[in-house]
């Protein structure tokens, strides 16, 4: 409630407020704010009720009903990007007076070009590699969600590096509950933690861990240690996901 009272810091007067799904005191903060501003609130999972018809590593298929009504496919993976993605429209619609050209066909095409690179991003099927800049608790129990989903059977490698700033004892409490093997790794921020202090965060015996001089070796462990049919994910830090992008199309780039 209190990040929401920062945030409910962007609502201007009269503009309509469009919100993804939200714990009721998150909710109420925002009700709060959208009143004082003389703001109409919508509400995905309200306003917008939606189904994941479809739900696949090509993607998924939604169907929205209710204050507006759609059918679209998204490339991007996992539920919480399905609840994204309909917020989104429901942003989209509340601007659609002034923007005419700005159709539901127009949208559903627009969502379905959409890509994020960096969120849960797979780069490789042999052994699936997985990119993502999952860097809080929540985030990371909803990569989890994801892995789970998508890849129930095949044992897991995680490659983690984290800013020291962040939630490191939650990321690795929902990342490192059933796995095969984990790979502390650090990028180059200066906020960066190194890799002795994310081992020293966690109980776990040598034989769990690899270590690994720099990203690139991080990366050539992490496939040898996957094998063919496992997974290798790389996570924990924006800006570690950003520079292993960098090494592996320099150098391990594959189909």
């Amino acid at each position: 409630a209190e990040i929401a009272g920062e945030k409910g810091g962007i609502i201007k007067a009269g503009v309509p407020v469009v919100s993804s799904p939200q714990k009721d005191e998150v909710t109420q903060k925002l009700q709060e704010i959208a009143s004082e501003k003389n703001s109409e609130l919508f509400q995905v999972g309200n306003d917008w009720e939606y189904q994941i018809l479809e739900n696949s590593l090509a993607g998924q298929t939604i169907n929205v009903e209710g204050r507006d009504e759609i059918e679209f496919s998204i490339k991007m993976l996992g539920e919480h990007q399905a609840e994204n993605a309909v917020t989104a429209f429901g942003t989209l619609m509340q601007v659609q007076e002034e923007f005419p050209a700005l159709d539901t066909k127009t949208i559903a095409q627009g969502l379905k070009e959409a890509i994020w690179e960096g969120r849960f991003e797979i780069v490789s099927t042999k052994p699936y590699v997985v990119f993502d800049g999952a860097h809080n608790r929540y985030s990371a129990n909803k990569l989890r969600q994801a892995l789970d989903y998508y890849f129930p059977a095949q044992e897991k490698v995680f490659m983690i590096g984290a800013s020291s700033d962040k939630d490191i004892d939650g990321i690795m409490s929902e990342l490192l509950t059933n796995f095969k093997q984990f790979i502390p790794v650090a990028s180059g921020h200066p906020r960066a933690i190194s890799t002795q202090e994310l081992i020293n965060k966690i109980d776990l015996s040598e034989d769990k861990i690899t270590l690994a001089d720099d990203i690139y070796s991080a990366i050539k462990q992490g496939l040898k240690i996957a094998g063919s049919e496992g997974v290798l994910v790389i996570t924990g830090s924006l800006y570690l996901v950003g520079e292993v992008r960098q090494v592996w199309f320099d150098h391990f780039q594959r189909c």
